[in-house]
């Protein structure tokens, strides 16, 4: 441990706290690499984490086998775990969900649920619900690409080109043909 009270009640196993207050808490965790002021602060039993940056998993007490990596990523997370937060706030609101993956700044920022992947700036801001894909690069509903895992369903709200980069007014094209203009 490096840093004003970093791992101050340390009990666990192979841990590395680097920051100011970073894994104050951790009583029996083991396995975790908390690097910036306030990261993983409130761990107690969490194992197997990285959490990188300011203000980082700053709440989370037992969350297992997380990758937070940008200012305040994953802050108000308690007990989810196996999540990846790539970016500045990428899932700050998301407490207990699982198996997310957010990358891009504020990502998922105030998301609920389970097994989603949101990719781009601001991408799934607002989502919830579960075994959801957006690829999106505002706080849009209706993002560029939308997938729902659970009914192994995608839709694309734009442009499809297969092969071309010539749309014209199509929705749809293959190989600079238009195949549909709905």
């Amino acid at each position: 441990s490096f840093g004003y009270y970093a791992g101050d009640v340390v009990t666990g196993n192979d841990n590395t706290f680097n920051g100011h207050y970073a894994g104050k808490a951790n009583t029996t965790s083991s396995y975790n690499v908390f690097s910036g002021s306030y990261a993983g602060y409130s761990n107690t039993e969490g194992a197997g984490n990285t959490y990188l940056g300011y203000r980082v998993c700053v709440l989370a007490t037992t969350a297992n086998y997380n990758t937070c990596i940008g200012y305040k990523a994953g802050t108000l997370i308690s007990s989810g775990s196996s999540n990846t937060f790539l970016g500045s706030n990428a899932g700050y609101n998301t407490s207990t969900g699982a198996r997310n993956v957010y990358l891009g700044y504020y990502s998922g920022f105030g998301a609920t649920g389970s097994d989603n992947i949101y990719i781009g700036y601001v991408s799934g801001y607002s989502a919830s619900g579960d075994d959801k894909l957006y690829i999106e690069n505002t706080k849009s509903n209706t993002p560029l690409i939308y997938g729902d895992f659970t009914n192994d369903f995608v839709t694309n709200n734009g442009r499809l080109g297969i092969g071309t980069s010539n749309f014209g007014d199509a929705k749809l094209a293959v190989a600079g043909t238009v195949v549909a203009n709905v």
